[in-house]
């Protein structure tokens, strides 16, 4: 398993060296059309740089909507367990009550 765990980050980190190697070229980022130019400062950025930020983003906007997805299942699933607590407690209390005068004599006429 460890050798297996190796060899899978040793490939993903080669093929990010080899991604990162073959998309260094400088690319310009403008806000607006260069036919609309309004002032609006322009950003000379490395191409991998930009795809992993952007690779970055769109990760963290998958995690957030599918946390919000999910909301209302782990909602319920809390209910559920809180449900669950209170009926085991109220099992132990019930087994751990002393039986009365009365339900002494009944299991013995059983």
């Amino acid at each position: 398993m460890r050798l297996f765990l190796r060899l899978l980050t040793a490939t993903l980190v080669l093929m990010i060296g080899l991604f990162l190697g073959s998309n260094a070229q400088i690319v310009t980022i403008r806000l607006v059309p260069d036919e609309m130019d309004i002032g609006m400062p322009k950003y000379d950025v490395p191409l991998y740089s930009l795809v992993l930020a952007f690779t970055c983003v769109g990760l963290v906007i998958g995690v957030l909507s599918e946390y919000l997805r999910a909301y209302k299942y782990r909602k319920n699933a809390r209910k559920t367990l809180r449900q669950v607590e209170v009926l085991n407690n109220e099992v132990k209390f019930l087994r751990g009550k002393s039986k009365s005068e009365t339900d002494e004599i009944l299991s013995l006429i059983k």
